[in-house]
């Protein structure tokens, strides 16, 4: 009865047969000691999934965050506009969106080190998952710029946002008794039913930016905001 059983089974699968190899002495096993075999070797497999899943996880959120600061980085923050987009075109609303440029850190990176700036840095990467709702997603887009993402957001409510994260900026502690500043630029999109959702993440990503510059360049520490095509302090 066990070897007509058996027979079967290891002419269909390598893994009975790895599992026969163990039986014990040169008996023919039986078919409880051969099924108690492959549910042990089922459940090994099992779990190696379950790890092979959980690895796989884990690079899928490195690739979309920054090792540094704990932030989403520029991949994943352009992946998530483009989404915010899309669904306000489905369902309306606006999305806006803060570009923040650190001023000082090269002079702190080159006064007191870049462990110093390091710290600088993870100090913003709190400040800023500090200061925004649950909804909105805070980015690293690379070296001292961030970027924040508000769905279903006006530009008032974000010039709020902004406003703060600036004087927290201000005021975090830094060694070498240094000091950083934030300038910030902010855009806003308003839902356009159809609009492809990827081209208006570019034009709006290009308004914000051009804010950040503005800001820049009218003194640093300060916002500006991208309103209809015009440029104005906050």
């Amino acid at each position: 009865m066990a070897a007509s059983v058996t027979a079967p089974l290891m002419e269909r699968s390598d893994e009975l047969r790895n599992v026969l190899d163990e039986r014990p002495g040169a008996e023919t096993p039986g078919e409880e000691w051969v099924m108690a075999k492959l549910v042990d070797r089922t459940r090994a497999l099992e779990e190696q999934l379950i790890q092979l899943a959980r690895e796989n996880l884990k690079l899928r959120e490195l690739a979309h965050h920054d090792a540094l600061t704990g932030l989403n980085n520029l991949r994943g923050f352009r992946t998530q506009l483009a989404q915010a987009i899309s669904l306000a075109n489905r369902h309306g609303g606006s999305v806006s969106v803060l570009m923040i440029d650190l001023d000082g850190m090269k002079h702190l990176n080159d006064t007191q080190g870049h462990p110093a700036g390091d710290i600088g840095l993870r100090g913003v990467g709190g400040i800023l998952n500090s200061s925004v709702r649950r909804s909105d997603m805070a980015a690293r887009l690379g070296g001292d710029e961030f970027g924040v993402l508000m769905p279903q957001t006006q530009m008032r409510s974000a010039k709020e946002v902004a406003e703060r994260i600036r004087a927290r900026v201000e005021e975090l502690p830094i060694p070498g008794n240094c000091r950083l500043s934030a300038s910030i630029g902010i855009a806003t999109y308003r839902a356009i039913p159809g609009r492809d959702a990827d081209e208006a993440a570019e034009e709006l990503l290009a308004r914000a930016d051009e804010a950040l510059y503005a800001a820049k360049n009218r003194g640093r520490n300060r916002v500006e905001v991208h309103a209809d095509g015009e440029l104005e302090a906050a």
